[in-house]
């Protein structure tokens, strides 16, 4: 299976080349492409009047399969049929003497992201609007699972979202995500983190899972009824993330955890869990662990307690106890070659996490933004609307900026992360200031109501309550301070 993970869509004079679809549209007429036939031409349009090596492309497209030159020249004719080149004389993809090919187009590219993309975030928003908005403080209030909710995000295919098309996900790009929690978050908080965990999980599993793990997990983890935890923290091991205690014993072809994790989002109603331990060369490995969804105690697997909490209600956060529960060797994420790697795995992964609380602080960000802005219309005071008084103006402008600025953060984290470059910095960097902003944002909200915003008559006092969990989430304020310092020192080393 290719790792490449094209992300943008190309639009030309003659066709559309589709990351969403997965299809070559030419005209009216849709080609479809088998995944590493689609891989390669996005290959070839990136590299573009650039000669590509076959070895190159071997390496890149067929990176874990043994193939023959054959299967690359019958690839490129299946290709240039598609687009119309001419046998002798080839318009777009051209061979470079005997060594590889060039992707040649001398008119205008517009790199853009897919329509069907901007389709699926407007419905997702629509919803939001027509049944989120409405309900979501009741259920809030009431800390109750949003069943109905859960059951639309299914309906929409957003717990397979990211994950690669050939497992049956939409192989959505990260900056998409970023806007569909975005939206979910403006709605209700508590949504974005039914799928965080679960985004985390499959990211893992996807990046560095085995070619069987892959296949066995990830299409079960698609339509949301085979869900992800995340299982890093413990109750002496939280931002030291690598000081934790659990433990995984080898024992033939299984492996035996003790321990006890903290934080556990999903814990519950979760079928998998991604779960740290140290085994006995005292490093950390990841362990794709399964157990029965809503069970409570599984064969070593208990959870000890639901962690009752300020905001984020709707959603289960517990501790989890292993004892002598045995996990196969089979499922270490990796395989044998990922002993040890667990850590660098998980931080790996956590870049998408930290995108995910960055938008979401974004989405509650912008609701409380919302609400203070029309009840500075509709509230009077002295007179007049408590608009038209410039000390709220000034407070309003400020929020107003800073949401902006946060939004733009993320989004540029994201696009980062689609181009596959290191991203640790800049999501940092997202997640630091959209978390603070956010707390700030949804604190002069809850002023400019007045009396008002303390009460649970209005969402302000919900959005004051759900914003602190962005800033300590993913790893502290502190941590990511730590973080981007760090990755300044390295990027301007000798400068």
């Amino acid at each position: 299976m290719s790792t490449r993970a094209p992300r943008v869509r190309y639009r030309f004079a003659e066709f559309t080349v589709s990351p969403s679809t997965r299809l070559l549209l030419k005209g009216d007429v849709e080609i479809p492409l088998i995944p590493r036939y689609f891989d390669l031409l996005i290959l070839l349009i990136e590299r573009r009047s650039e000669a590509v090596s076959r070895d190159e492309i071997f390496e890149s497209v067929w990176n874990d399969v043994i193939v023959s030159d054959g299967a690359l020249t019958q690839a490129i004719r299946i290709l240039r049929r598609s687009l119309g080149d001419r046998a002798k004389e080839p318009r777009f993809i051209r061979t470079v003497s005997r060594h590889g090919y060039r992707f040649v187009y001398d008119g205008v590219v517009e790199e853009r992201g897919s329509e069907n993309d901007d389709e699926l975030v407007a419905a997702v928003r629509q919803w939001v609007d027509r049944e989120v908005v409405p309900q979501a403080g009741e259920l809030e209030q009431a800390d109750e699972f949003p069943q109905a909710m859960f059951d639309q995000m299914c309906e929409f295919g957003l717990f397979g979202s990211t994950i690669d098309p050939a497992y049956g996900g939409l192989g959505l790009d990260a900056a998409t995500y970023a806007r569909i929690v975005e939206e979910l978050a403006r709605g209700w908080m508590s949504l974005a983190g039914i799928l965080n965990t679960h985004k985390i999980g499959a990211t893992m599993i996807g990046r560095f899972g085995t070619e069987e793990q892959r296949s066995r997990f990830l299409p079960r983890m698609v339509d949301g009824s085979f869900r992800a935890a995340f299982s890093l923290s413990e109750p002496d091991s939280g931002s030291d993330a690598a000081a934790l205690r659990c433990k995984a014993v080898r024992d033939g072809d299984e492996y035996v955890v003790n321990g006890t994790k903290m934080w556990v989002t999903n814990g519950v109603r979760a079928a998998l869990v991604m779960l740290l331990a140290r085994t006995e060369d005292g490093r950390v490995t990841a362990f794709c662990v399964e157990k029965p969804p809503g069970e409570t105690s599984f064969e070593g697997i208990s959870v000890s307690r639901s962690i009752p909490k300020l905001g984020y209600k709707g959603i289960e956060t517990v501790e989890m106890a292993y004892a002598d529960h045995r996990v196969p060797a089979a499922d270490v994420l990796g395989g044998d070659e990922g002993v040890g790697h667990g850590l660098r795995y998980a931080l790996s992964a956590l870049e998408l996490g930290r995108i995910n609380i960055a938008a979401r602080a974004v989405g509650v960000g912008q609701a409380a933004f919302d609400r203070a802005m029309q009840y500075a219309q509709e509230r009077e005071t002295f007179g007049k609307p408590i608009f038209e008084h410039q000390a709220i103006q000034f407070k309003l402008a400020e929020m107003a900026t800073k949401l902006q600025a946060a939004r733009l953060l993320t989004y540029d984290a994201a696009a980062k992360f689609d181009a596959g470059e290191r991203i640790d910095m800049e999501a940092g960097m997202a997640k630091l200031f959209a978390s603070e902003a956010a707390f700030e944002i949804a604190t002069d909200a809850l002023r400019i109501h007045g009396g008002n915003g303390y009460t649970q008559e209005y969402d302000v006092e919900r959005y004051f309550r759900d914003t602190p969990l962005m800033i300590i989430g993913e790893g502290t304020s502190e941590i990511q301070k730590m973080v981007i310092a760090r990755q300044l020192r390295d990027r301007h080393a000798g400068g």
